[in-house]
């Protein structure tokens, strides 16, 4: 089936709408008609399971939960269905097991309908039998169960069976969820001559949860398995990556019941935000249609409590073919950013409303597309959300932290803490005159005195922005004030003590012999569970400051300077090495005013990787992966989870740094790591995989359930459960006080630079050009990335599996390509 493009972004499938716009998943296409069954009146409907060969062309057995029973819809099309639902089976809570019925699968057989049902009572669940003379009403071939759960990984439950009959051994073949009731944890297998006595596979459970870093890591349940012309089966199963959120995977058995391999398009279907199936996409009901040469896939999928059926499709019968066809970027972005409009509350306006962000955008931010709709709906999030920080109330271009008005912001509202994120993030838009201003603002300004109110890295974002935007002169025209601003560091302040380290004061500053000493406090780290003193984060911002003073310096010609800083920034290198490496726990640590160090991991231990220090030391990613590490279910934590003192509050403070997730401090670890992978190409695969998933987590971490799911940035977050700790504290503290959100649309940190220096693999080289080292999963079909401004030229990075590779073009010219996906040198 040939489709035509619109200029809707929708294709026209014969008779039928897929859009291609947040629902386009690799080769899988959400209906645009979404959702084909459910809706206030009816209630919640889900559990499908489709046939073709019952009373009607299609015929859609689901669980209908208001009635606590099966019921049936009909089709002539598999798009169009009846809507009002004829009961096929109700509950019978004289059982003793059925004070709830669901989740069923129906075979035609021997000139009669067969379904096997769960039944639910007393918080478990238990697998039922009944038979239909005409798929309609079906009886009860006997009261009690047929099946129980006997084993200890069936726990309370079997449910959601899905038989088929094998004609050639003359059995049925039932594939089941087990475990828990609420959601299932496992798929298991068993066969039966009769439908009633059915023997379990003694290899279950067949089919478990993914590894720790993956997208269906808590648990697995109810499946559809089919047949492949191959001989090998296809099952089409519900992943969760934690009990709430569920999307759907496919894998491979060469006998459909050992040895399955997820296959590399996983998760096929996926939550969209703001939709109707916005917080999870469960059982998949699948039929295999040779005659058009596709794949039809029905799923109920969730919006806070509300559960609809919806459909998808996929053009071509190899389900593991790679995609021949990509998104288009454009109408992405407009479908993305008309949805962030529909479901904001616009409570603070700047330079640049909602009514205006579609235009801005378009016109300003690089073009983005990838498989993985947590990352993509992200990206184009965060690029929103930061178009909403450009503030231009003073007549020049600014960059704020809140939205609104805080008693410790400055002039225009501005914060420094976050001000070397916002240029790494803000180097990428096309129009350069926004970081041009921030730089002059925050380096020349003389009412910027709360320059030094946090430690920043004013002039190494400087640097970075001049980097892609081919902006040096403007780097070369502040580095007197970047040496003054140096300077005013190197003499320090006195901070007033104001948490729980007591009375007094604390120095900021230098420490009279080249280092750094950093009150946490003034670090933006409030109530971490290491002292004020020597600490990483702000030592190596140091030694990248006077690292960029020193190279510049040496750019124009002005050898004293360059090497003045060049010694200061080796100090500041050697003090770093000696005062805060760990070497009991191999770890770049915090230590107090006497250089007592504290044996607590933090991410903001990676900082010297984040700033590209040049050290001996190795960096130990596996703590990124530990759960008694920085590893956690939502999230990564600030400190290590083992560490004494680690605590998940809800009372005091609202910003504490002993336990919480912090993007600020996630997007300097996983730039770290970045940097890292981007330097050592020999770095083993494992941490490439690390990336991938923290880059996903902190990704899908950005939401909020308020009724609906939809995208969502705050201050910090609950790493074990979908909260933003510190709305929910002044939510409680009090409503009114709260009159706007305080950290609705948070910029503390950075996204989009982590996609487009990590994933796309983006290195800026200056004038002579850059490398595109892609950090992506080579199994994903595509990713692009486009009208990309570096330095004047429009570029273009595209990555095809097996259909031409990575490509990278050059104002509209391939500029290289390769098969695979690896480093390519563009060069100017």
């Amino acid at each position: 089936m040939m489709g035509i493009r619109m200029k809707s972004g929708i294709v026209l499938m014969g008779a039928v709408f897929f859009t291609f716009s947040a629902a386009f998943g690799g080769v899988w296409e959400k209906y645009a008609g979404n959702p084909v069954l459910g809706n206030a009146k009816l209630g919640t409907c889900f559990d499908v399971n489709v046939v073709t060969n019952g009373p009607a062309p299609y015929t859609m057995y689901f669980s209908w939960r208001p009635k606590k029973a099966i019921a049936l819809v009909r089709s002539d099309d598999a798009l169009s269905w009846t809507q009002e639902p004829e009961i096929c089976l109700e509950a019978d809570p004289t059982s003793g097991w059925e004070d709830d019925l669901n989740r069923s699968c129906t075979v035609f057989k021997d000139g009669k309908w067969h379904m096997w049902y769960t039944g639910q009572a007393k918080g478990g669940s238990k697998i039922g039998y009944a038979t239909s003379a005409d798929g309609v009403k079906f009886v009860r071939v006997r009261k009690d169960p047929v099946m129980v759960p006997e084993n200890d990984f069936e726990k309370k439950s079997v449910m959601n069976p899905y038989v088929r009959w094998d004609a050639q051994r003359g059995v049925w073949r039932m594939w089941y969820a087990a475990g828990e009731t609420y959601e299932p944890n496992v798929l298991c297998y068993a066969e039966s001559k009769d439908g009633v006595d059915w023997k379990k596979w003694e290899k279950n459970p067949m089919f478990g949860k993914g590894a720790a870093e993956s997208w269906d890591r808590d648990r697995v349940g109810g499946c559809e398995t089919h047949p492949l012309p191959d001989g090998r089966w296809a099952m089409f199963y519900i992943g969760y990556s934690d009990i709430d959120t569920a999307r759907i995977g496919c894998a491979i058995s060469p006998d459909g019941v050992s040895d399955w391999k997820r296959i590399a398009q996983n998760p096929i279907i996926a939550p969209d935000l703001c939709t109707w199936d916005a917080s999870a996409c469960y059982k998949p009901s699948v039929l295999r249609d040779e005659k058009n040469n596709r794949w039809m896939l029905w799923y109920n999928g969730r919006n806070g409590w509300s559960e609809y059926v919806g459909m998808a499709l996929h053009e071509g019968l190899d389900l593991e073919a790679p995609s021949s066809k990509v998104p288009d970027t454009k109408a992405l972005l407009s479908t993305y950013v008309r949805g962030f409009n529909k479901f904001d509350n616009e409570c603070v306006t700047n330079a640049i409303p909602n009514s205006d962000a579609e235009r801005f955008l378009s016109e300003n931010v690089p073009l983005f597309a990838c498989p993985d709709k947590d990352i993509e709906r992200t990206y184009y999030f965060r690029w929103w959300t930061f178009r909403k920080h450009l503030r231009h109330g003073t007549g020049v271009w600014t960059v704020s932290e809140f939205l609104p008005k805080v008693g410790w912001s400055g002039k225009d509202n501005t914060i420094v803490c976050p001000a070397g994120h916002h240029f790494l993030e803000g180097r990428w838009l096309r129009d350069p005159k926004y970081m041009t201003d921030l730089a002059r603002f925050w380096l020349t300004d003389k009412e910027c005195t709360h320059r030094w109110q946090y430690s920043s890295w004013l002039y190494t974002g400087v640097c970075k922005f001049a980097a892609v935007a081919g902006k040096e002169a403007l780097a070369d025209e502040l580095l007197d004030a970047a040496v003054a601003y140096f300077e005013r560091w190197e003499k320090g302040f006195d901070r007033r003590k104001w948490d729980e380290e007591g009375k007094g004061s604390i120095r900021m500053g230098g420490d009279g012999k080249g280092r750094f000493l950093s009150a946490r406090t003034n670090e933006g780290t409030e109530f971490t569970l290491t002292p004020s003193g020597y600490r990483p984060l702000f030592n190596a911002a140091m030694w990248s400051e006077a690292h960029a003073i020193s190279e510049v310096a040496a750019r124009l010609g002005r050898s004293d300077l360059a090497t003045r800083y060049a010694e200061k920034a080796a100090v500041i290198r050697r003090g770093l090495e000696e005062i805060c490496w760990s070497p009991e726990i191999a770890f770049f640590v915090a230590a107090d005013t006497n250089r007592t160090r504290c044996a607590v991991r933090e991410l903001h231990g990676y900082a010297p990787w984040y700033f590209g220090v040049p050290t001996d030391k190795k960096a130990d990613w596996s703590q990124l992966s530990d759960p008694q590490g920085f590893a956690a279910k939502y999230g990564l934590t600030f400190p290590e989870r083992r560490a004494k003192g680690f605590v998940l509050a809800y009372s005091g403070h609202e910003c504490q740094w002993n336990g919480p997730s912090w993007p600020f401090a996630t997007s300097i670890a996983l730039t770290a790591l970045i940097n890292d992978l981007h330097a050592r190409p020999s770095i083993p695969n494992p941490q490439r995989s690390t990336f991938n998933f923290c880059l996903w987590q902190y990704a899908a971490q950005q939401k909020l359930i308020k009724g609906i799911a939809v995208p969502w940035i705050d201050e910090n977050a609950n790493p074990d459960k979908p909260d933003w700790i510190s709305r929910t504290i002044l939510h409680k503290r009090s409503k009114e006080k709260v009159k706007f959100e305080r950290g609705k649309d948070y910029n503390h940190s950075t996204f989009c630079d982590l996609v487009i220096s990590g994933l796309v693999g983006i290195i800026p080289e200056g004038a002579k050009g850059f490398t595109v080292n892609p950090l992506a999963p080579a199994a994903w079909d595509y990713f692009m990335l486009e009208r990309l401004n570096y330095r004047g030229h429009e570029v273009s990075v595209v990555w095809r599996r097996g259909h031409g590779g990575l490509t990278v073009t050059v104002d509209g010219k391939v500029a290289a390509r390769r098969d695979d996906l690896g480093r390519l040198a563009i060069r100017f």
